[in-house]
């Protein structure tokens, strides 16, 4: 087990304290930032479940591993993305998928994994394929169903995009970070 600093135990402690975390992220040396973030999430969880919303699968491996990120005991789920995986686990959705199928396959999975963090990668991508008022709706039957469980949701948000979503998604948040 890697040694845990202060800072770092601080930083999973306040992350614990809210059940939906909504973080937004610049775009410039986006992987960067996120792989500090979660190799000290990582840390503390061996149960999250990943939901990769915008970029190709393997884009996404190659990214996590120059920043030195172990996805061993990550779950995906890959969402309209390209890629394929021997991976035990990660389950593809095909190009052709909704939402509604993202959240058949969240609730399946967290049913047979029961995981303590849910992490969405970045929610913001929906935005190049769904109206606004179809992503609140899915938000909100997501965050609705999680809530009874120990499981953290974190939102990830492409600081670039639209400021008028932000703001909607804001509201379903507990804790709102912004780097």
């Amino acid at each position: 087990m890697e040694k845990i600093s202060a800072i770092e135990r601080e930083i999973f402690d306040e992350l614990r304290k809210y059940k939906v975390t909504l973080i937004s992220v610049p775009q410039e040396n986006y992987f960067e930032l996120l792989a500090g973030f979660f190799s000290i999430l990582f840390k503390f969880s061996e149960r999250v479940c990943y939901v990769n919303l915008g970029y190709s699968f393997d884009k996404l491996l190659k990214n996590f591993s120059q920043n030195k990120v172990k996805t061993n005991n990550l779950f995906f789920i890959n969402f309209r993305s390209e890629g394929k995986s021997k991976k035990r686990n990660c389950e593809f959705l095909p190009l052709s998928s909704n939402l509604e199928d993202l959240s058949v396959s969240l609730i399946k999975n967290f049913q047979l994994g029961k995981y303590e963090y849910l992490i969405f990668d970045s929610i913001s991508e929906l935005l190049e394929q769904e109206e606004i008022k179809v992503i609140i709706k899915f938000i909100r039957a997501v965050t609705k169903y999680f809530k009874p469980f120990e499981t953290s949701i974190i939102l990830l948000y492409k600081k670039d995009s639209k400021e008028y979503f932000f703001k909607k998604i804001s509201e379903f948040a507990d804790k709102i970070i912004i780097i």
